[in-house]
């Protein structure tokens, strides 16, 4: 998958997992680093779909930020690289995209992915009171 198949928002929340990794120190990418950026995105669907779901939006962002201090951290001039898990993640956005006939991969393509195929962060949604199906669900609202 490359950037141009995804939305502005999407491309933005790839960036900013990747900045959120480096900055941290961790050498890799995960889940749950495109996570806390799609649910903090300012203007953008997560927060919204995350709270039409009935999720707790506080506990989710509180939830991914512990396991994203728990990640290895690393110092040093090395890249920050994306994990075989976000890699999943990312493809299967795209099959996302895919099966709800959507040109471009969107923020919230990347949720229902993550909650669909990475087991780390459909744990932390489950905390949240939130999953796929309720995800799915509350997108049919959020969308219009």
């Amino acid at each position: 998958m490359t950037l141009e198949k995804m939305t502005t928002k999407a491309q933005e929340a790839v960036r900013e997992a990747v900045d959120l990794a480096s900055r941290r120190g961790n050498p890799e990418v995960h889940p749950e680093h495109l996570c806390f950026a799609v649910i903090g995105q300012e203007g953008g669907v997560g927060r919204p779909l995350i709270q039409k779901a009935g999720g707790d939006h506080a506990a989710l962002a509180g939830a991914l930020e512990q396991r994203i201090a728990g990640f290895p951290q690393q110092s040093g001039g090395t890249d920050t690289r994306v994990s075989s898990r976000l890699l999943t993640v990312l493809q299967g956005a795209e099959d996302e995209a895919k099966a709800m006939k959507d040109e471009f991969v969107s923020t919230e393509h990347l949720l229902l992915s993550a909650a669909k195929r990475d087991r780390e962060v459909k744990r932390l949604l489950e905390q949240a009171g939130l999953d796929r199906d309720a995800l799915l669900g509350a997108l049919t609202e959020v969308r219009g």
